[in-house]
């Protein structure tokens, strides 16, 4: 339960607690099936170290390397296999893909998480179909920035539950997350708030804001409020989260973007700065947060600094490199250096519409407007014809003025 389930917990378990049990259990075990269990447990322990994935977050670093914990649940797999024993190796799977997220393993991570959805048959039970489906619809849209197939499989993990919601109230905020999101990012904001104003609706009957899958909602919520212009309901959502810093430990990547997109790109960057840093499988999820955030405090030598970090983490989200693109010709204008910023610009323009991202797109459109002043109205118009789209109205508004009166519109998210 300390090592498989520390979200059930009141406080996070002691790490060095469950390894103690474990050891204890090395000592005593013959049968071979209860070794394995004990070897998985000795892998899944990495949860409980500091730096771990979203329902681990201890205060020290693990102290064995990440590849031993790997080779400790690869063991217990092997031996469930040799068994027959499904239940141990489908405890040993979800491990793996976890251990592969902690190591930056992302194409195992997906991989392992294509091969277990492909695995289910209708008598696993409907919560385990839920699950698999879901986890596999969240590296799809964190990793390959798939967000309509993540959609996809994420409104068919909800429809698993039940119109009920049978399985509680946690469960049915797991399952909107990757509906949340695809909504946000392929920029169908008003047909967000139906499945927003559920996960509201589960958010007050049990908040279990320990968990980042759990606090995103409210999160995508206010992000998404602020950029339709209802900064009153996106105030009082913001509410239910309150302060990110007060467990600045856990706080999330959408947390960040929350907060640069209503004006606070500081706080973002003090979420993200130290998490993005880091070879887990939040980290570049942190890294596009944190050149958003750089990009709004205008911060171009920090920006020109992380960019490199940032392009090395591509492999864990897609997204980054268009993005990485846009921050670097924002960071060539910043030096006056126009020319070389215009081809990184259009190059963001065209991974953001391969991706399917419009806000992005009409950022990275205001950008090279700025780069290229002979094409200027072109790229603002285009904008704005995407803003209009979104139902976008501050920012919308905002650069309809701008043109109006022939300024150009300040480069930054709105």
């Amino acid at each position: 339960m300390m090592a498989w389930n520390p979200g059930a917990f009141h406080a996070n378990p002691d790490a060095a607690e469950a390894e103690a049990l474990v050891d204890e259990g090395m000592s005593f075990v013959v049968d071979e099936a209860e070794r394995a269990w004990l070897l998985l447990v000795r892998g899944t322990c990495a949860r409980l170290y500091r730096g771990s994935e979203p329902l681990g977050q201890g205060k020290r670093a693990d102290p064995r390397p990440i590849g031993e914990r790997l080779a400790a649940t690869a063991a217990a797999l092997s031996v469930a296999r040799d068994l027959g024993r499904d239940d141990l190796a489908a405890a040993a799977g979800q491990a793996l893909g976890m251990l592969y997220g902690l190591a930056g393993k992302y194409a195992e991570m997906l991989e392992l998480a294509r091969r277990q959805v492909a695995e289910l048959r209708p008598e696993h039970s409907r919560l385990d179909q839920s699950d698999a489906i879901r986890k596999l619809a969240i590296h799809l849209i964190n990793v390959r920035a798939d967000f309509e197939q993540g959609l996809a499989l994420g409104w068919r993990c909800r429809s698993l539950l039940g119109a009920s919601g049978a399985n509680g109230p946690h469960q049915v905020m797991h399952a909107l997350w990757p509906i949340l999101t695809a909504l946000f990012y392929l920029g169908r904001w008003q047909e967000l708030l139906e499945p927003l104003e559920e996960h509201i609706a589960a958010f007050r009957a049990e908040p279990a804001t320990e968990c980042q899958f759990v606090r995103d909602g409210p999160a995508i919520g206010v992000a998404t409020l602020t950029l339709l212009g209802r900064p009153g309901e996106a105030s009082a959502l913001a509410e239910l989260l309150g302060d990110p810093l007060l467990d600045g430990d856990s706080a999330s990547a959408w947390q960040a973007r929350q907060a640069t997109i209503g004006g606070d790109p500081a706080t973002a960057r003090t979420i993200s700065h130290d998490k993005a840093l880091e070879g887990r499988d939040y980290g570049p999820q942190h890294a596009f947060a944190l050149l958003e955030a750089l990009s709004a405090l205008r911060e171009w030598d920090a920006a020109r600094a992380f960019l490199p970090v940032a392009r090395r983490t591509i492999s864990g989200n897609a997204l980054l490199e268009p993005m990485a693109d846009h921050v670097a010709g924002l960071v060539k204008l910043a030096d006056g250096d126009a020319g070389p910023a215009a081809p990184l610009l259009r190059r963001a323009i065209r991974g953001f519409r391969r991706f399917k991202v419009p806000f992005e797109e009409a950022q990275t459109l205001l950008a090279l407007a700025e780069a290229l002043p002979t094409s200027a109205e072109a790229s603002r118009a285009a904008a704005l014809a995407i803003y209009d789209r979104l139902g976008a109205r501050p920012g919308a508004d905002s650069l309809r003025m701008a043109m109006a009166s022939g300024a150009g519109e300040q480069v930054g998210v709105i």
